[in-house]
């Protein structure tokens, strides 16, 4: 009899869970078809739709009833069901503001920080993010990562290559900062034609870092330099034989004063001014 009625059961449960299933999806597909006809005719995005009301971060402190701590934490998963409950293909405009709520009751509260460091630029809030991770600082001052963020976003949303150095060194030397903070902040320079900061920060890697491949590509950046150097040299010993800068570098080979080109060693391509007689690189002019 027990045996039986096993048997009965699991045959029961074969026939109702796909009919649950078709309702739960008839019922779901309903629902997202009558939200979207309600955004349509309030002629709102999804994201607007549940978009919270925020109080001003200002007043938060002052009526959180010493309870600033508890608040935070609230409303850090309200602001992740936020952003991970909303239309990916729109702009979640709240986000901003509700970061800074956050903050001004915990301004120590680590995650949102990050958040706003790797979320808010790619929303099209670089400049929020920037402002917000520069106070940052003010609380968690050897936190490397606040000028971490501030440094990438500057070079990728900004693209300011001598406040992302600048950003990328000052993380560098924060306790507990990678090898890369510094390597980054040399490439900056010289994406910033800041060369002889460069190359002397590029010394001190190759001298000192405790990561072989930035030790390598380090003394790869100074060869490079040192090519530069040497190229510009023999134009400007040619200018003053023949009174002129050469045609183009092939000339150098022809006039004896190379046996022939050299090849970069980071693989950039030369560039030559027949004008003014610099030789240069793409990513160094």
């Amino acid at each position: 009899m027990k045996k039986f009625v096993s048997v009965s059961l699991t045959a029961l449960q074969i026939l109702v869970l796909p009919t649950l299933f078709v309702v739960i999806y008839y019922s779901q597909y309903q629902f997202d078809h009558e939200r979207l006809l309600q955004l349509q005719n309030l002629k709102i995005s999804e994201n607007q739709l549940i978009a919270p009301d925020i109080i001003n971060p200002n007043l938060l402190p002052k009526i959180s009833f010493g309870m600033n701590n508890f608040l935070a934490d609230l409303m850090w998963l309200e602001t992740i069901q936020y952003f991970g409950g909303g239309n990916p293909n729109e702009k979640y405009n709240e986000l901003p503001q509700m970061i800074k709520a956050i903050l001004a009751l915990d301004p120590k509260f680590s995650y949102p920080y990050t958040f706003a460091g790797l979320i808010l630029p790619s929303e099209g809030f670089a400049d929020q993010a920037l402002s917000i991770l520069s106070n940052g600082e003010k609380s968690l001052p050897k936190d490397w990562s606040l000028p971490y963020y501030e440094g990438t976003i500057q070079f990728i949303y900004k693209k300011n290559h001598l406040a992302s150095a600048e950003d990328y060194q000052k993380a560098s030397k924060l306790p507990g900062a990678p090898a890369m903070n510094l390597f980054l902040s040399a490439v900056q320079y010289d994406q910033n034609n800041n060369y002889q900061t460069a190359e002397t920060i590029f010394s001190n890697i190759a001298k000192e870092s405790s990561s072989t491949y930035f030790r390598q590509r380090a003394k790869l950046f100074i060869k490079h330099y040192e090519l530069l150097s040497s190229l510009n040299n023999l134009t400007k010993n040619f200018y003053k034989k023949f009174d002129r800068y050469p045609t183009d570098l092939n000339e150098l080979v022809q006039k004896k004063y190379l046996n022939s080109l050299p090849q970069d060693p980071l693989n950039r391509q030369l560039e030559y001014n027949a004008k003014t007689g610099a030789v240069t690189s793409p990513l160094s002019k």
